[in-house]
């Protein structure tokens, strides 16, 4: 125990001593620290903790691979979709997610919104329910069905004030878009 103590007066003294080391030793130590903090919550928020829905491990992603078009991981067709969803025996059910940009105009300067068009199923699958208003339904995925608009809580409270009148409303023709379109 006395050889320990003897080694923490003498760093200190050795820190105290020199403030060139003292200062380069301790933001090695700062920066190390924050490195390994930053990298864990990267790597807890992405690897680690589950998707935040119900039976989150239980969503896996499906695609089709073309070898001869060297796409190991290519988008599923909407055609191609519903011959799988309806041949399908495997999972208990299956949605699609196609990401989309898509036009927002309101009151003020219309904005590009990042949103998807996804078949039916989709929040079925996710297990999240609607706020307002309905989810999409089977009909909907019909060939020449009127388009329909789930918002997210951001838009409806940006674009709509929150305002549960507009739920059942008519939007614009360019806000609308389809899965099969």
């Amino acid at each position: 125990m006395t050889g320990l103590w003897q080694d923490i007066r003498f760093g200190a003294w050795s820190l105290v001593r020199d403030r060139g080391l003292s200062a380069a030793v301790l933001t090695t130590l700062a920066l190390g620290i924050a490195l390994s903090s930053s990298l864990f919550s990267v790597v807890n928020g992405v690897l680690l903790r589950p998707l935040p829905y119900p039976d989150s491990a239980a969503l896996v992603q499906v695609w089709e691979t073309r070898p001869q078009l060297g796409r190991e991981r290519n988008s599923v067709s909407p055609a191609d979709f519903f011959d799988w969803a309806s041949l399908n025996e495997a999972f208990e059910s299956m949605a699609a997610y196609a990401p989309r940009s898509v036009p927002v105009s309101g009151e003020g300067e219309p904005i590009q919104v990042e949103g998807a068009a996804v078949s039916a199923d989709f929040f079925r699958v996710l297990g999240t329910p609607a706020a307002y208003g309905r989810l999409f339904e089977e009909r909907d995925d019909e060939p020449g069905a009127s388009p329909v608009v789930v918002l997210s809580d951001g838009i409806f409270r940006r674009f709509f004030g929150s305002d549960s009148s507009a739920v059942g409303s008519t939007l614009a023709p360019r806000f609308a878009t389809s899965l099969r379109s």
